[in-house]
């Protein structure tokens, strides 16, 4: 698991990729210095040139151990085709990682040989499940927010710190057009991911 301590070791946030991680890091780092958005606005515009992962994660404490016990511990889950979808938009078409060109039919018919080749190492880990992340115990959490609900998270931050936040989303595939999937490839996502659909269903919707 990948922990942050978000505030005052009061709240505790888990991460997983493809999930809004950097504007929830964004805010993170707002929470903690107000004035950053002041001192380096560029960082929060709110688009592919916002804020740096490495800017910021070296703002936020990362837990090396897990106890468990903030006050509020939340996390972000997605619907798999979605994340999946995005993941490839924005990993394998923006970034060109690797530098090949693939259609998504490719992509799914290649998936787990092309997953273990080197070249695809920094793309990996947006495509592994996201109870790999934050595990099998819903019950762990104060918290599960679907991705189409940061606004809630935004206002749960906002009320429990006193401090207002900027609307940010940190994270954008600019200029590059989603794939289409047809029914085979949802099903083939959908078998893929089931586990994430066993555990965390609920919150996809």
């Amino acid at each position: 698991m990948h922990v942050f301590d978000i505030y005052n070791n009061e709240i505790a946030y888990y991460k997983t990729p493809k999930c809004g991680t950097r504007t929830i890091l964004g805010w993170a780092a707002l929470l903690k210095e107000p004035n950053l958005i002041i001192e380096y606005p560029e960082w929060f515009q709110e688009s592919r040139q916002g804020i740096e992962y490495k800017d910021i994660r070296q703002r936020i404490k990362k837990y090396t151990e897990l106890t468990h016990n903030q006050k509020i511990r939340f996390c972000v889950v997605r619907d798999p085709v979605e994340r999946f979808v995005s993941a490839f938009t924005n990993r394998i078409l923006f970034h060109k990682k690797p530098q090949v060109d693939l259609t998504i039919e490719q992509f799914i018919r290649e998936f787990d040989r092309l997953l273990i080749q080197r070249v695809f190492a920094d793309a990996r880990i947006h495509f592994t499940t996201q109870v790999n992340y934050i595990g099998r115990n819903p019950s762990l959490y104060t918290h599960i927010f679907n991705l189409k609900e940061l606004y809630k998270l935004k206002e749960l931050l906002e009320n429990y710190t006193g401090i207002k936040l900027p609307n940010l989303h940190l994270q954008k595939s600019e200029n590059t057009q989603k794939p289409v999937l047809n029914t085979q490839q949802i099903d083939w996502i959908k078998n893929r991911y089931k586990i994430d659909y066993e555990i965390y269903g609920k919150w996809f919707v």
